[in-house]
């Protein structure tokens, strides 16, 4: 065999080689087996990637969170509350995430900025309260926006099964002053003086104590204490409930800096909301965060406030109490139109 012809073998060898392996990369591409990470919408899959045999497009492509609107109210001598009204457009997951409030001045100056963290269920609509120091009068609007939001399937972070019952608005105009004296003194049952008169007030306050006041520490106070301590989970030093020891005078005295510091004069008085929660899972909520929405006669925001309760226990009901800064005048609130919202959590 020549040279020639050997030359033609290897050059027509080479060209087959060369269609070969171009008709095998043409039909290795198309022949390849559809999957729900090749980036193709090449199966019965509703999406892209997902659908159908892939996971759902609602959780592989979540839609972003809502801010409908963030509204301020004034909470006393600089001070403001911040209501936002949040909503997760998402029915299949749910969503911890961070969120940040700017507060601006009327020159478009930002005045403050609030940093926090908090959740959301699928297709949840929720209510954030948050207090800052600001003087209201001088700010003309608020923007709240979202970071780090952590997208989860609903089957993982599903909304514990809890309610609020029994919940009721009152407004404390029958102490003359909503205002109390800090107490400086041990008081136990026997004792005669105007501090035990201002502690059966206080406990009025706080629903404990429903009978006349007097300056006699008798019986019904005694009761009222116990379940005032229970309450608030505290225990005395000695040991003995109904006694307003060291302990529970520096928590009582706190609570009163508190409630003296927000009140003011000129018939304006504190507001509460009451109520009950319970815990109808089978899991122990760790954190409850309960916010009630005040209305005027027109339906208008007129005052929002709210409690975090820790370690509600499965099947546990626990008594709760909502205060409202006194800044809100009780002529405009129309009681009855009170909204209150649950959001538990479970982490």
């Amino acid at each position: 065999m020549n040279r020639r012809i050997i030359k033609q073998f290897i050059y027509g060898g080479f060209f087959l080689a060369i269609i070969f392996l171009i008709g095998f990369g043409i039909y290795w591409i198309f022949s390849s087996k559809a999957s729900c990470f090749d980036n193709k919408q090449n199966q019965s899959e509703e999406g892209i990637d997902c659908g159908g045999p892939c996971v759902s497009c609602g959780i592989k492509y979540p839609k972003s969170l809502n801010a409908s609107w963030v509204k301020t109210l004034p909470a006393g001598e600089n001070k403001i509350i911040a209501v936002s009204g949040i909503e997760n457009p998402n029915v299949e997951v749910g969503s911890e995430f961070s969120y940040t409030i700017n507060i601006f001045s009327k020159d478009g100056a930002v005045l403050k900025t609030l940093n926090n963290d908090s959740f959301i269920y699928a297709g949840e609509k929720k209510y954030l309260v948050d207090v800052l120091d600001a003087d209201f009068k001088n700010i003309d609007k608020a923007e709240i926006s979202f970071s780090s939001v952590n997208f989860k399937p609903k089957r993982d972070f599903s909304k514990p099964k809890a309610e609020i019952r029994e919940f009721k608005t009152e407004i404390f105009s029958n102490i003359a002053s909503s205002t109390f004296n800090k107490f400086t003194r041990e008081l136990k049952s026997g004792m005669v003086g105007s501090d035990v008169k201002n502690l059966q007030n206080f406990l009025k306050f706080e629903g404990f104590f429903s009978t006349s006041s007097t300056t006699k520490f008798g019986a019904a106070t005694r009761l009222a204490l116990t379940n005032y301590q229970k309450k608030n989970e505290i225990s005395p030093v000695n040991g003995y409930l109904g006694y307003l020891d060291l302990k529970t005078r520096n928590h009582i005295n706190f609570k009163i800096d508190s409630l003296n510091n927000s009140n003011a004069s000129g018939g304006i008085f504190p507001i509460s909301v009451n109520g009950v929660v319970t815990n109808n899972d089978v899991e122990k909520i760790s954190k409850a965060v309960i916010v009630a929405i005040l209305r005027d006669k027109y339906g208008l925001l007129a005052g929002a406030s709210k409690i975090e309760l820790e370690n509600i226990m499965a099947a546990e009901s626990r008594d709760f109490k909502i205060l409202f800064p006194s800044s809100i005048n009780v002529k405009d609130i129309n009681p009855t139109a009170t909204e209150v919202y649950l959001y538990p959590h479970t982490n």
